[in-house]
């Protein structure tokens, strides 16, 4: 059975319609001015509900990952990364593999489809990360 990708619901259109434009959005708590995931409704700090969409630079380091053979061809590396804003977010690492990461790496933000799903977030290596000598 082949994956057909994400699809869409009224409260994650805005965040797909974004990736379709290559933004990354998250959310600024109105509050207390902390940063957290779009999928969020109240603040992980304060708890307050007064959240406001905001797009997020596209940036980050990885603070660890993994990879799992999908089929005897493919190997996902999947990371998560800590965006420059705060947030942690989790995503498919492309271009890269396993041996290639290192803990604190820069990456930034590309969008994917699967199949007919919506656009999801990738991570590349950030083009200010050097490659490490191998």
């Amino acid at each position: 059975m082949a994956f057909e990708g994400l699809t869409r619901d009224i409260q994650s259109a805005p965040f797909f319609d974004a990736a379709a434009r290559d933004i990354l959005l998250v959310k600024r708590c109105d509050a207390c001015g902390h940063v957290c995931n779009f999928e969020k409704y109240t603040c992980t700090v304060c708890c307050s509900g007064e959240l406001s969409v905001t797009e997020a630079v596209g940036t980050g380091t990885i603070e660890t990952w993994t990879a799992t053979a999908l089929s005897k061809d493919f190997t996902a590396v999947v990371a998560i990364v800590e965006l420059d804003e705060g947030p942690w977010i989790i995503g498919r690492v492309s271009g890269l593999g396993s041996d290639e990461l290192s803990h604190g790496m820069r990456v930034a933000v590309e969008f994917d489809r699967i199949g007919s799903g919506e656009p999801v977030p990738i991570f590349v290596r950030s083009p200010t990360e050097r490659p490490t000598a191998g």
